[in-house]
C-alpha cells in the first residue's frame, strides 16, 4: 500500500503543475521515510525473532542477519542521497518560486 500511495501520489504531481510545489512535499515523506521506517521494523522484529529462536544454528543466524542488514543498508544507501538531493533541490526551489512572487 505504501507504494501504491507513493505511485498514486507521483501521478496526480505529474498531472498537476500549477500545485507541484506542495505535492511534492506528500510524495517525498512516503518515497523514502515510510518505506525505511517499514523496512527498520521488519528488522527489528525478525532480528527479535531470529536470537531468540533456539532450533536455528548460530551460523544460519549470521547469514540471516547479515542479509537484513544488507537489505537495510542498501536501501539507505541508493535511495537516501537521492531523497537528501531532491529535498535540497525541492526547498530552494520553492524559494526562488516563492521570490518570484513577491
Amino acid at each position: 500500500s505504501v507504494w501504491l500511495g507513493s505511485i498514486l501520489m507521483s501521478v496526480i504531481w505529474f498531472f498537476s503543475s500549477k500545485y507541484k510545489s506542495r505535492w511534492i512535499w506528500l510524495y517525498l515523506s512516503f518515497c523514502f521515510p515510510v518505506p525505511l521506517l517499514l523496512i527498520m521494523v521488519c528488522y527489528v522484529r525478525i532480528r527479535t525473532a531470529i536470537l531468540g529462536c533456539v532450533a536455528v544454528p548460530g551460523t544460519e543466524k549470521r547469514r540471516i542477519l547479515l542479509m537484513l542488514s544488507l537489505v537495510l543498508v542498501l536501501f539507505t544507501g541508493l535511495f537516501g542521497p537521492l531523497f537528501i538531493c531532491r529535498s535540497i533541490y525541492e526547498m530552494l526551489f520553492s524559494v526562488e518560486e516563492n521570490d518570484k512572487v513577491l
